[in-house]
């Protein structure tokens, strides 16, 4: 897709100057992390199962860990007469100083381009998102690849229409997890309302589906039997944001997800919001937040016991982030974070504390 972009870029060198904006940064974090010793060193090839069960009985946990985290990202944007492409992509490593099984490396892209030289005032979004994680010990070593096609259509001066599909594909790496490998697709349809000149209101329906090709239909069914787990899946989103001085977005999402595959299918809500503010000596704060509740139809999915990925990491969560200058295009910043799986009685217990001091070098 990055290559169609730049082609249609070039392609429209005619008809005006291109303009080329950079923003390259470097960040370096000390961080300490109540969830880094999964696993002890001495047990490191056995099974993994998170914080929920200690690997060894009657053997304690470590309270923590401290780690040195290290960021390089690049963002970039080019943008033409009725064009413009916009990428941005992060490598970023974790080194623990004492659970060295833990350390990993994660490469993510974006990228997306946008054109409004369509007939009839529509404007064409193109986007690609891939990410790969990779761990020391093989565990929560996943690859995750999604594309979007999206087209807007502005219907008043206050109202704009959208459509769209994507695909995603995700993989998961290690031993017993590759039955969380999945691919799939859908289509959405939504809306965009203005209610004043810095306050929207987003809302989309999302519906498609996807297929489990290493997981069984059933667990007990024979290894040759070609029945596999499918899920079709539909979402509703009500998303209000308000761009002040005082930024703040809400939103709430609803997923119903219908399977052939027993304990897998669920009804799942969700509650998010950021706030950002300024504060006195240029800093930025910067607070974000998010419950969720999932309610399965045949219990909780006992899969969540096994393979804890982002996703399950960040069910409930509070983040508070503080960044101030200090040099030129330099910032020092702290963070704060919980997150945390959900508020039921049932099913497998997460927890996750980490708090962190860093500099961020805009170059």
């Amino acid at each position: 897709m990055i290559a169609l972009a730049l082609a249609l870029l070039a392609s429209a060198g005619e008809h005006g100057a291109s303009e080329l904006a950079l923003d390259p940064q470097v960040a370096v974090w000390l961080e300490l992390d109540t969830n880094a010793p999964r696993v002890p060193d001495a047990n490191k090839d056995g099974p993994d199962a998170g914080k929920l069960v200690p690997p060894i009985k009657d053997q304690p946990r470590r309270v923590a860990d401290g780690l040195m985290r290290g960021e390089v990202s690049l963002a970039a944007s080019v943008r033409k007469p009725g064009l413009l492409l916009r990428t941005d992509s992060a490598l970023g490593v974790k080194l623990f100083f004492t659970q060295r099984s833990e350390r990993l490396v994660v490469l993510q892209s974006r990228a997306s381009l946008a054109s409004s030289r369509l007939p009839g005032g529509l404007v064409l979004t193109l986007a690609a998102f891939g990410k790969g994680r990779a761990q020391l010990s093989g565990a929560r070593s996943y690859g995750l690849l999604r594309t979007d096609a999206l087209l807007d259509k502005q219907m008043l001066d206050w109202l704009v229409l959208r459509a769209g599909a994507g695909g995603q594909a995700f993989q998961a790496f290690g031993a017993g997890v590759s039955s969380f490998s999945s691919a799939g697709g859908s289509a959405l349809l939504g809306a965009r309302a203005a209610l004043g000149s810095a306050e929207h209101l987003d809302v989309l329906i999302d519906a498609g589906g996807r297929g489990f090709p290493f997981a069984p239909k059933d667990p007990g069914q024979n290894v040759n039997d070609p029945d596999r787990r499918a899920d079709a899946v539909v979402s509703g989103i009500v998303q209000l944001t308000s761009a002040r001085r005082l930024y703040l977005s809400a939103g709430y999402l609803v997923t119903k997800n219908a399977s052939n595959a027993g304990g897998e299918s669920f009804t799942r809500h969700r509650l998010s919001g950021i706030v950002g503010f300024r504060l006195p000596a240029e800093v930025t704060c910067t607070m974000q937040g998010a419950v969720q509740l999932t309610s399965y139809d045949a219990g909780v999915s006992l899969g969540q016991a096994f393979f804890l990925g982002d996703e399950e990491q960040s069910q409930n969560l509070f983040e508070a982030t503080i960044s101030r200058p200090i040099y030129g295009g330099f910032f020092v910043e702290g963070r704060a974070s919980f997150f945390g799986n959900e508020l039921a009685a049932e099913g497998a217990r997460f927890s996750r504390q980490t708090a962190a001091i860093g500099i961020r070098a805009a170059l």
